[in-house]
């Protein structure tokens, strides 16, 4: 691809060969229009590489934030062992209340389940025969 630049472009001034020299001249001649482009275009680049900074900061801020409070977070059983062990109380008895919700429930299911079954006239899964 690159060759076939060269040689159109050495053509078109009129030198027929590409070698080390004609490497030289369509460095010269494209130079000057690379760095016209390069100028204009640096404020942009520059503003985009701003803005891009800009954004990095802002996630960087928010991750080392998200950091500081998983820290405290982590940190706090140990800062704090009376509190800690609150905690620890305060969720054990939430447990023995929902199990004890739980067994409740389920205990008035079955007796709920053996009432009728007992008016049915049977006794657990045996059944009475109707001659009795």
């Amino acid at each position: 691809m690159l060759n076939r630049l060269y040689a159109v472009l050495l053509r078109s001034i009129g030198y027929g060969g590409v070698g080390f020299m004609g490497e030289i001249l369509v460095a010269a001649i494209l130079s000057v229009p690379m760095s016209i482009l390069a100028t204009v275009l640096a404020p942009y680049v520059q503003q985009w590489l701003r803005a891009r900074g800009r954004e990095n900061d802002l996630k960087r801020k928010i991750r080392e934030t998200e950091a500081e409070y998983e820290l405290q977070r982590i940190a706090a059983p140990r800062d704090n062992p009376m509190e800690f062990t609150q905690y620890l109380v305060y969720v054990g008895v939430e447990i023995a209340f929902i199990s004890a919700a739980i067994g409740i429930f389920s205990g008035l299911a079955f007796v709920i389940g053996q009432s009728l079954n007992a008016l049915e006239g049977g006794i657990g899964f045996f059944y009475l025969p109707d001659w009795l």
